[in-house]
């Protein structure tokens, strides 16, 4: 089945190379807002229950023209959605959230994701390569679910090739550095998820384009395994001042369980994405 249900959207996929998958949906939980985001209830259910909480407003950052997030690689809209979401929970109105997305079909699958969901006039897809994609104004987030089977031989799809390496005309998590690094807002954090194993050459490639890590989550399948995944997020290094990133473990599922069961999930991981899985 092709459409993938949240609470409060739905995303359908059919179209698109790469389907809605639990990398996706880690990110879009799990990356940080802007400060004043991080003081609403988790979920964001201060705001939507308190009527005297007023909506957040672009001008307490310093923003005259709304906070501006930007998808690259968007596939079918998860992540941008989440992000709306988000946002909205935490109060803010003022806000625009673009999805950059290489291939065509995937490009018009987000557009109708977008449309159909209750945050349409904030959101849009761009059927764009991020290579060549010149925005007039920077980001305060950019997020990414970037390819990263560098090593990998290609596979014979080749949208789904497109989708998931690093070579040829899909852009590697090098170039996606590259433009964060000059389209960053001041106070701006680019998040992305990669393989575990990514992390040196990840941080390293980060501080040669300027970039330092503010925030490292180290992803675990089981309790007993080493870490699968890392989302990592980047700030300026000169907004960094040599501060360590912040760095804290998730563990997807309980000890012993099976892949397929739902309630195995662990409470952190429960904890996580409460406010999108049915």
């Amino acid at each position: 089945m092709s459409v993938f249900r949240f609470k409060q959207f739905s995303v359908d996929s059919g179209r698109c190379a790469m389907k809605v998958g639990t990398d996706a949906v880690i990110l879009g939980a799990a990356f940080t807002l802007p400060s004043a985001a991080e003081a609403a209830a988790p979920g964001g259910r201060a705001c939507r229950h308190s009527r005297d909480e007023a909506p957040r407003t672009p001008e307490a950052f310093g923003r005259t023209d709304g906070i501006r997030v930007l998808d690259a690689g968007c596939g079918s809209g998860v992540i941008a959605l989440m992000a709306a979401q988000r946002l909205e929970a935490a109060c803010f109105r003022d806000y625009s959230i673009t999805g950059v997305e290489i291939d065509a079909p995937a490009s018009e699958e987000a557009r109708k994701n977008f449309a159909a969901s209750p945050w349409s006039g904030h959101l849009r897809c761009m059927n764009a390569d991020l290579l060549s994609f010149a925005p007039e104004t920077g980001y305060d987030i950019i997020v990414s679910n970037p390819p990263y089977y560098d090593e990998s031989l290609p596979s014979p799809d080749s949208r789904r090739s497109t989708a998931r390496h690093c070579g040829g005309e899909a852009f590697s998590y090098a170039q996606l550095l590259a433009f964060a690094a000059g389209h960053l807002r001041a106070g701006g954090t680019l998040a992305l998820i990669l393989p575990h194993q990514e992390q040196v050459r990840l941080l390293r490639t980060a501080a040669s384009y300027g970039l330092r890590a503010s925030r490292l989550l180290h992803i675990r399948p089981t309790p007993a395994k080493e870490p699968s995944r890392l989302v990592a997020e980047f700030a300026r290094e000169a907004e960094r001042r040599n501060s360590a990133a912040e760095e804290s473990y998730l563990t997807l599922q309980d000890a012993g369980s099976c892949a397929h069961n739902k309630n195995s999930r662990t409470d952190e991981y429960v904890a996580l994405t409460r406010e999108f899985y049915l």
